[in-house]
C-alpha cells in the first residue's frame, strides 16, 4: 500500500484502486491519538485541487471540532464505527437540530448537507471512523467559521465542547432523532440541510 504523510495527521493513498484495509483505520486511530488536534484523515483524492475529495477520517472521544459551514459544495458523511452527535446551529448558535449516530437499528449512521449550515460533531465513542465524500476543490476561504464558536486549540474550546456534551447528555438516548419539536421534527424546515 502506498501512503504518503502530508502532515501529522493527514496521508493521501496512492494507488488506483485505492483499496483500504483494517491496519490502515488502526494506524489513522494511533496517528489521531498523537496529533494536537485529536483526528486524522486518509484522502483517497490526490490533490487538493482535485475535483472529487474522499477521505477515511478518525476522530478521537477528545477531539473539538469548531462548528463550521462550507459555502458552494455538499458533504456527505457515512459512519463506520464508533457513536457521536452531529449538531446544526442556527447564524446566532442556537443548536436546531441534533442527531445520535451510530451503527444500531436505532439510530442514523448517514447525513447529508445540500446547503450551507453550521454544524458540528461530538463523539462519544473512544473513537469515531467515517468516510466523507465533498466537492473540490479544497479552498480554505470556502469554509467559514462563525464568531459564537472558539478557534480549535485556544482556552475557550475546552469550556465550549464541555457545554455542548453537558446539553446532549440531557437529551435522550438511542432513537431520539432531534431537539426541535414533538414528532422528531427538527425546529428548522429540513430543506435548510
Amino acid at each position: 500500500m502506498c501512503i504518503t504523510r502530508r502532515s501529522d495527521n493527514v496521508f493521501v493513498l496512492n494507488e488506483s484502486p485505492a483499496i483500504v484495509h483494517e491496519i490502515v483505520i488502526a494506524e489513522l486511530k494511533l496517528a489521531a491519538d498523537a496529533s494536537p488536534l485529536k483526528r486524522a484523515r486518509l484522502c483517497l483524492h490526490r490533490a487538493d485541487t482535485d475535483l472529487v475529495h474522499e477521505m477515511l477520517i478518525v476522530l478521537s472521544q477528545k477531539v473539538f471540532i469548531r462548528p463550521h459551514r462550507h459555502l458552494n459544495k455538499a458533504e456527505s458523511f457515512l459512519l463506520l464505527e464508533g457513536e457521536a452527535s452531529v449538531l446544526f446551529f442556527d447564524d446566532e448558535g442556537e443548536v436546531v437540530r441534533e442527531e445520535h449516530l451510530g451503527r444500531d437499528s436505532s439510530r442514523p449512521f448517514i447525513y447529508h448537507i445540500r446547503n450551507p449550515v453550521y454544524h458540528t460533531q461530538l463523539v462519544w465513542s473512544e473513537y469515531l471512523v467515517f468516510y466523507e465524500c465533498t466537492q473540490g476543490p479544497f479552498l480554505r476561504e470556502a469554509t467559514q467559521f462563525p464568531h459564537w464558536a472558539p478557534a480549535e486549540g485556544s482556552a475557550e474550546a475546552t469550556a465550549y465542547l464541555n457545554r455542548l456534551r453537558d446539553r446532549c447528555t440531557r437529551l435522550p438516548p438511542a432513537g431520539s432523532r432531534t431537539t426541535g419539536s414533538a414528532h422528531g421534527t427538527a425546529a428548522k424546515n429540513d430543506t435548510n440541510y
